[in-house]
């Protein structure tokens, strides 16, 4: 036992002067690049459509061994029913 504990002791040693040895050097280089020209913009919905009788998300709790269905709050189901068609345009004129 006596003996592993010297061998850490050295490795450790070894590793922290091994460490202590090398120096860390850091550069940070700045090189221009070519400017890009153009525009991008993400615009509302061009189009939206809500179900009239959608599928609602659910989740069963149990009640006194009654099973119920609970569904979250309305616009939480109308943000997850609805259809949305985005522009799809991200850059013009480069």
């Amino acid at each position: 036992m006596k003996n592993l504990i010297i061998i850490i002791a050295v490795v450790l040693i070894s590793f922290l002067i091994g460490r202590a040895s090398v120096q860390q050097t850091s550069q940070v280089v700045y090189t221009k690049g070519v400017a890009m020209k153009g525009s991008a913009t993400i615009s509302l919905p061009t189009k939206e459509i809500q179900p009239i009788h959608p599928i609602l998300p659910y989740r069963y709790i149990f009640i006194d061994n009654t099973k119920k269905e609970v569904v979250d709050t309305a616009k939480i189901i109308s943000k997850y029913m609805a259809e949305r068609t985005y522009s799809l345009t991200l850059f013009e004129g480069v």
